[in-house]
């Protein structure tokens, strides 16, 4: 099973949310990414899927995220979830252009 994928928008988010769910994938292993943090929230939140929170990355990391870049924040928070940090920073890629990152979590 797949690590992770790109998808263009919500619309294909959405489809794909809906194959992993019926193989078995429960919502919340399923982690959400965007450039935009307001953006990942309300597609997240619409399709009752995760976010990487404090319980995910630990306390300090988190307090860390505060201060750094969204770049950075994101690279730190997939790497949470297992993603290596080369992987990370090509995933930087379809982000900037706008697309989203879903990062299943086994």
């Amino acid at each position: 099973m797949e690590r992770y994928f790109v998808v263009e928008n919500a619309v294909r988010l959405k489809d794909r949310v809906d194959l992993l769910l019926q193989s078995g994938v429960k919502r919340e292993d399923i982690y959400l990414f965007a450039r935009y943090e307001e953006r990942a929230e309300d597609i997240a939140k619409t399709l009752h899927i995760s976010q990487v929170g404090v319980s995910e990355q630990g306390v300090l990391q988190s307090v860390k995220n505060l201060f750094t870049s969204r770049d950075y924040e994101l690279r730190a928070q997939m790497m949470s979830l297992g993603i290596s940090e080369e992987e990370a920073k090509q995933l930087d890629i379809p982000l900037d252009e706008g697309k989203l990152v879903a990062i299943i979590k086994h």
